[in-house]
């Protein structure tokens, strides 16, 4: 993320947030709502991703995030990381424990 705005930007680089909060606490938090929420993959992965996700996303672990393609405004999730590893990596990776 380059640059936030409370005015709109013009550009094909360019995706609306649909809300935006900004935290109290230490270190200042700033949660933003996209207007994106799905990420597709075949069910037998996505049974294994979402605890997958929600175990690495918590408060006391943040280690999933996500990359986002733009273009001519319109945002879609790209990918979805964990560990720093491509989600179906992490997968594969995870299995064999």
């Amino acid at each position: 993320m380059k640059r936030l705005s409370k005015t709109p930007l013009e550009g094909n680089d360019v995706v609306a947030m649909t809300s935006w909060w900004v935290g109290t606490n230490a270190d200042n938090t700033i949660q933003l709502s996209f207007p994106f929420d799905h990420y597709y993959m075949d069910e037998n992965s996505a049974s294994k991703a979402e605890p997958a996700y929600r175990d690495n996303s918590r408060r006391e672990h943040q280690n999933a995030y996500a990359t986002v393609r733009i273009l001519n405004g319109r945002a879609a999730i790209e990918e979805l990381y964990i560990d720093d590893k491509p989600i179906r990596e992490f997968l594969r990776a995870n299995s064999k424990k």
